[in-house]
């Protein structure tokens, strides 16, 4: 049985059920029985090198139970001691793949942009990358490095199965994958109403400013995955509409007369969304430059970044600010 993260494993249904137990990463941590008792351990290095432990907490040499799922809940060969990380396997002894990826060439071979303590790579590519380049570009012009450098670790912190940012959005929420529209949104208000409340909170400003960054990096993620993950941008190139993006509360999400749908995460083959056929999340995605029509989405997803970003959002003693205008005039951004 799975979760909601692409390498959630819960429950292994069997002759006695044995249960799942992870970390942030996603990283299978232990074994246990339908008592809760623990009955098998693992430990990693930084890279997924393995050390596995039985139920008295003795090393042992492999798995007793025909585990596979490890490190961030891939795919362990106990044999050969590699990953199999769907568009390519990795060798956690070297932190490398043994091919290089073949939509980031100057990423060359290394896990994760060579950050797996915060980061994981589900897929082999080391797709949050892009969210880093749209923040950038959103923002270099306005922010200073440090706190876009801040932005973009929270932002691409949201990817992981279960984030540093907000544990109580579910993946497909905080990516706007199932059509989960009317909560996506409803993640994005609560993210805005939590900065304008720390804004409002009169903490030292050296106290509040990392929240803040916080918050709003969590805030990016989601608004720059709605055009990755919806068809947005492509409906309004195949009915000739000028591209435009999607403003919450403002603009209706049905688009010259087609409700926009997002792609299956958690959904069963078959689920309609107001009429429409839903397809898999792998069909509908822009999440790289292979995939038609991504630089359209990136272009959208700069533009509602720097709408986020400036957009007024609180008054503070008379003035009217912006998440960029607080970030600029207290944070020192």
């Amino acid at each position: 049985m799975w979760g909601n993260g692409i390498d959630e494993a819960l429950l292994r249904f069997g002759n006695g059920d044995i249960w799942y137990l992870d970390n942030q990463l996603g990283s299978v941590m232990a074994l246990a029985d339908d008592t809760g008792q623990v009955i098998e351990s693992y430990s990693y290095d930084a890279y997924g090198a393995v050390t596995v432990y039985d139920a008295s907490g003795q090393q042992i040499d492999m798995t007793n139970y025909d585990n596979r799922y490890l490190f961030t809940g891939r795919e362990y060969n106990w044999q050969t001691k590699l990953y199999h990380y769907r568009a390519r396997t990795y060798v956690p002894s070297l932190g490398t793949f043994t091919s290089i990826d073949k939509q980031n060439f100057w990423n060359w071979r290394f896990y994760a942009n060579n950050t797996p303590t915060v980061a994981v790579d589900p897929l082999g590519y080391f797709s949050a990358k892009w969210h880093a380049r749209i923040t950038q570009v959103a923002l270099m012009n306005f922010l200073k490095d440090e706190c876009i450098k801040s932005l973009i670790l929270e932002n691409i912190l949201q990817d992981l199965p279960r984030p540093s940012g907000d544990p109580t959005a579910p993946y497909d929420i905080r990516h706007f994958d199932d059509c989960k529209f009317a909560e996506g949104l409803a993640y994005i208000l609560k993210k805005r109403a939590k900065i304008a409340e720390l804004a409002r909170s009169w903490q030292p400003w050296c106290l509040v400013c990392p929240f803040i960054l916080s918050h709003f990096g969590w805030l990016l993620h989601t608004v720059q995955d709605f055009y990755a993950h919806s068809d947005w941008v492509d409906l309004h190139i195949k009915k000739s509409l000028p591209l435009k993006i999607w403003r919450p509360l403002k603009n209706s999400l049905i688009v010259k007369g087609t409700p926009v749908i997002s792609g299956r995460w958690n959904k069963p083959e078959g689920f309609k969304y107001l009429g429409r056929v839903v397809p898999h999340h792998d069909d509908i995605n822009k999440d790289d430059p292979s995939r038609r029509y991504f630089w359209f989405a990136f272009r959208m997803a700069v533009e509602a970044t720097r709408y986020e970003a400036f957009r007024p959002l609180v008054r503070l003693g008379g003035r009217v600010f912006s998440v960029a205008l607080l970030l600029i005039t207290f944070c020192n951004c």
